[in-house]
């Protein structure tokens, strides 16, 4: 028997009793995602949310079987299962989990190390397949011969798949040519976006708020910001998608994706703000000679920028028991 394991972002105890469960599922869900039967979808699109990207890093190591599930933009609850007796019923635990969570419609955004994003019912019933050939090898058990691993095949419309075994009544392709044509239609029913911000991405169901754009236009749009970025911001950690950003007051953060109005900046210069501002608490609070309440202030995230917006109920609850340090840092933040 497997374990079966679930993380996420809303786990509630009382679940615990599922994590062993017994080697049988309900077989159907290929079958179903092909005839248009399930109501499984995979997440249409996405905008910048981080910590989908750390789930499926955060998953690889794990055990099969594995899948994500996700809950969309504004309640953003994840839910990802591993060590699964199926991919199958991973990606039924990863839904159950995540609606009971948050108590609405939830989505696959990865099954096993493969995001599934803009992915069709059938593109995705092709995943769990390829991931999973092991109920394709009990229907094919009566011919040993079919049983000689995955074949990559191309219908008469032109459309591909993988299956365990051979292609039956379909022409068998190479690995390279099912990468190629399965690029080739991704790309064929992409669309292309714009939020109001002017962040331009792409879609394969929907834009969602954002509004539809021509290729041209977003085209020219990345290469716009692609001639825009300096040789400095380059060497920072943009293969993460993290981007450091600075505001006009100075103050700087990091985001995911773009700064959208701030200035992009470099991880050394977000570094050098970050120890300014610490910096600069520090040195403010030694001139009132209060420097001592140094940690409850770095504790809680307090800079020299939002001093004179403290009031005695925050100096209280960051733990400044002395009335009169609470009343000369209030006078002095004036």
């Amino acid at each position: 028997m497997n374990r079966l394991i679930v993380t996420g972002a809303a786990i509630v105890s009382a679940l615990a009793a599922t994590l062993f469960l017994a080697p049988q599922a309900d077989a159907g869900l290929v079958e179903d995602l092909r005839s248009g039967k399930s109501n499984v979808r995979a997440v249409s699109q996405v905008g910048p949310v981080m910590g989908l990207l750390k789930s499926v890093n955060d998953m690889r190591p794990k055990q099969d079987f594995k899948a994500i599930a996700y809950s969309g933009m504004y309640t953003r609850t994840t839910q990802g299962v591993y060590g699964a007796y199926s991919a199958e019923q991973a990606i039924e635990t990863a839904l159950e989990m995540c609606e009971k969570a948050v108590g609405n419609s939830c989505f696959i955004y990865a099954v096993g190390d493969q995001v599934v994003t803009g992915y069709t019912q059938k593109e995705l019933a092709d995943e769990i397949e390829a991931y999973d050939p092991r109920y394709r090898k009990s229907a094919a058990s009566a011919n040993p011969d079919t049983l000689s691993g995955r074949s990559y095949c191309m219908r008469a419309d032109g459309s591909v798949y993988i299956t365990w075994g051979k292609c039956v009544e379909t022409t068998a392709i190479t690995k390279a040519e099912y990468a190629r044509l399965k690029k080739q239609a991704a790309e064929k029913n992409l669309l292309y976006c714009q939020r109001q911000d002017g962040f331009v991405f792409k879609s394969g169901a929907s834009c969602g708020g954002a509004a539809k754009i021509t290729k041209a236009e977003y085209d020219r749009h990345k290469n716009a910001a692609t001639g825009q970025k300096s040789a400095a911001s380059r060497k920072s950690k943009l293969s993460t998608g993290i981007k450091y950003c600075g505001r006009e007051d100075g103050s700087v953060f990091r985001a995911w994706d773009n700064c959208g109005k701030a200035r992009q900046i470099t991880g050394f210069e977000y570094h050098d703000g970050v120890a300014a501002r610490k910096a600069n608490i520090k040195n403010w609070l030694k001139s009132i000679g209060l420097e001592k309440y140094e940690p409850e202030f770095r504790r809680n995230d307090i800079t020299l920028d939002i001093i004179s917006e403290l009031t005695d109920s925050d100096l209280k609850e960051i733990g400044i028991k002395s009335l009169g340090a609470r009343k000369r840092i209030l006078k002095a933040a004036k």
